[in-house]
């Protein structure tokens, strides 16, 4: 029988590659971003990435997503780069 974070990292596809403690400190990063997010200011990737404390911020982002945060992306004016920010940040109740 799977205990409830062997669950969760089996929904995501990540048996055998992550363990409890990386899916706590994906959790951690997930939350880090959101409070960081919840100014509804447009940030950079380099934001994001340094308010998750690792390198993938955006994946952060895609993880707030699907617990119901809508996220808005924009081009800064540059054709290469992103912004990005929370617009529900008091969204439906969903909590990381």
């Amino acid at each position: 029988m799977m205990t409830p974070i062997e669950r969760e990292i089996a929904i995501i596809g990540g048996t055998g590659m992550l363990t409890g403690q990386d899916w706590v400190d994906l959790q951690a990063a997930t939350l880090r971003v959101r409070d960081f997010m919840l100014d509804g200011q447009w940030h950079t990737v380099e934001e994001i990435a340094q308010a998750a404390g690792q390198r993938e911020g955006l994946r952060r982002l895609r993880a707030l997503r699907k617990l119901g945060y809508v996220v808005e992306k924009r081009r800064d004016g540059s054709a290469r780069n992103w912004l990005y920010r929370l617009t529900d940040a008091t969204q439906k109740g969903a909590t990381a």
